[in-house]
């Protein structure tokens, strides 16, 4: 099974929107005051129910380190670089850090997602010249 996932940019973008607001300290190594507490706590993915069950996070029926990488499309490598606080200098930063951080991530995930598709649009293009060959012989 493969530890790919689709990335959920909108998500990651609206939790920007939430570190913009919130534009304070964060304290990294509680769920509370990090930047994923930040954007529950200002209800930005509350209609998605992405919300806190007792202090961590939950989505569906995922709990924690789970519910962060299933909401935002993220594998655990790309969450832990994203929200963990031992991936980080200090275990408080400002907003503005996680900010730069998660949008040098979207960068670098534009730039490879081009190429991720290709084999599949590849595949695509064999498979359709494949069907029509063999309706031309038959």
């Amino acid at each position: 099974m493969s530890s790919r996932r689709i990335v959920r940019r909108d998500r990651l973008e609206r939790l920007i929107g939430a570190l913009e607001q919130h534009d304070g300290a964060l304290e990294m190594c509680g769920w509370h005051t990090c930047a994923v507490g930040i954007g529950i706590r200002l209800g930005v993915f509350e209609e998605e129910g992405f919300v806190f069950f007792d202090y961590a996070p939950q989505h569906n029926r995922c709990l924690g380190w789970d519910a962060v990488d299933s909401f935002f499309g993220l594998t655990r490598e790309q969450s832990l670089h994203l929200f963990y606080y031992e991936s980080y200098p200090d275990t408080v930063i400002s907003s503005r850090d996680a900010i730069a951080r998660i949008r040098e991530f979207l960068a670098a995930q534009q730039k490879t997602s081009i190429f991720d598709r290709l084999p599949l649009a590849m595949a695509c293009g064999a498979i359709v010249a494949i069907g029509t060959l063999i309706f031309q012989i038959v």
